[in-house]
């Protein structure tokens, strides 16, 4: 089960990178561009997903929408991982009353539901992508600072960082080419799963009006829009909807399937 969720995962994360691709260089329409005469258009050969109420492609505003989603969703996690790496690093090696500081701060971060800290920084920094953007490697930051605390914390004292420091290797040294390859595998399985919740996350803030902005279309805005429309042209709504889906459940079974095989407590364990 858990090879079988690594192969879904991996299947619909390529898929979804691919839309992004696709979406960035070419779509059968304009998604901007409205044709009045052609809307409400039910699915057929010519518009697969069928048209909206200004007459504009679906397909086409789905492809455009994936780079924007993805784009958001990685800028943000790295970031998140960056400065939760630099973090956690901080808070394990100086110990004493620096340390605990830093390991409060990613505690007090981590205590704010994730919607309302968006929510506030979109309202400070206005709304559009860097907002998003910002919100979403700053509620992530703390999920990666514990990871790589927690591993160096237990790396530390072992007798390979002894063995290095005997040698003369300084405290730079040590840290980046001893303790943080120990939690890389919690981190890339760590960095799976988040790309899942912030592609949610950006789905979520646009919904609301808070993300991209239009004219530029994004899943949870084309979303939002078609809730007016959905008894008259209900393809507007599924599939943008099953777009999101797909791509969130791909990210999480793929972070899953990592988790099994990265672990070794999992990986010789009986499904």
């Amino acid at each position: 089960m858990r090879n079988l969720s690594l192969r879904i995962g991996t299947f619909l994360c390529v898929i979804t990178a691919a839309a992004a691709v696709v979406g960035s260089w070419w779509t059968p329409y304009d998604p901007l561009h409205p044709e009045t005469e052609a809307a409400y258009a039910p699915p057929s050969a010519s518009h697969p997903f069928g048209t909206d109420w200004f007459g504009r492609d679906v397909l086409s505003r789905v492809l455009a929408a994936s780079p924007v989603g993805m784009r958001i969703a990685a800028a943000g996690v790295l970031a998140g991982c960056a400065a939760g790496m630099v973090l956690g690093v901080l808070s394990a090696l100086s110990g004493g009353l620096w340390g605990e500081a830093v390991g409060g701060i990613l505690n007090g971060v981590l205590s704010f539901p994730p919607l309302l800290l968006a929510l506030l920084l979109v309202t400070v920094f206005g709304p559009g992508e860097g907002s998003v953007i910002l919100a979403v490697g700053l509620f992530n930051m703390p999920y990666f600072g514990r990871i790589v605390r927690a591993e160096i914390l237990k790396l530390r004292d072992r007798e390979f960082v002894e063995a290095a420091r005997a040698c003369g290797a300084g405290g730079l040294r040590i840290t980046l080419v001893h303790l943080l390859p120990n939690a890389l595998g919690p981190l890339v399985v760590q960095m799976t799963s988040a790309f899942g919740f912030a592609l949610l996350s950006e789905a979520a803030l646009s919904y609301l009006g808070l993300g991209t902005q239009p004219p530029f279309p994004s899943w949870g805005r084309m979303l939002k829009e078609a809730q007016t429309y959905i008894a008259l042209a209900p393809w507007t709504a599924i599939f943008p909807g099953l777009a999101l889906v797909l791509a969130v459940l791909g990210f999480n079974l793929l972070g899953d399937g990592l988790q099994s095989r990265l672990d070794p407590r999992l990986r010789h364990r009986k499904p």
